[in-house]
């Protein structure tokens, strides 16, 4: 059996925690392009190249100081909350697009975020977009910029959500203040 506690090569090779994390980011990955075609197995012939390469791209690109994991029960609360607002946004803009009166007030917000720098709080700017009427347009340090459809209390709320539930998927406890600022 392989020992990966130490480092093995002669440039440091792989640590046991970074190949661990390469996995999981790999089972994740395998797991969203099974949903994205399910029925078909050719398209692993694609799909294994893209899964292990993004792994090992995602390993190099976030470094974190955080020991994240994702928890179990937070991932079954998230992922249907995710669903359910990935349809949402599809609906959302297929009804202003085709509206006659166009129900569009487009605006720049600031959120103050509660999570911690890093992979949360880029995982939550990325989710968001998906949510109906937001767009990430930029994030710094504890900020996010967020293009909004409109000032409704719908999207609001739903990125108060979204934070919520990226807090439980990554089994943080989010601080009661922070927010909209103006």
């Amino acid at each position: 059996m392989a020992n990966f506690s130490k480092p093995f090569g002669r440039t440091g090779g792989i640590r046991r925690g970074k190949f661990s994390r390469i996995l999981s980011r790999a089972g994740l990955l395998a797991i969203l392009w099974w949903s994205l075609n399910p029925q078909d197995i050719a398209s692993w012939i694609i799909g294994v190249p893209v899964v292990l390469m993004g792994a090992w791209l995602g390993s190099l690109l976030t470094r974190t100081s955080l020991p994240l994991k994702i928890h179990p029960f937070g991932l079954l609360g998230f992922i249907p909350f995710f669903v359910l607002a990935s349809v949402k946004g599809g609906i959302d803009v297929a009804w202003r697009s085709l509206h006659p009166r166009m129900p569009i007030d487009p605006l720049i917000r600031r959120y103050s975020l509660r999570l911690p720098e890093g992979t949360p709080s880029v995982f939550m700017a990325t989710v968001l977009s998906l949510l109906p009427g937001t767009l990430s347009a930029d994030i710094d340090e504890s900020t996010l910029v967020i293009h909004m459809i409109s000032d409704s209390e719908s999207v609001t709320k739903g990125v108060l959500a979204l934070e919520v539930k990226v807090a439980h998927l990554f089994g943080i406890l989010l601080p009661e203040k922070e927010g909209f600022t103006k």
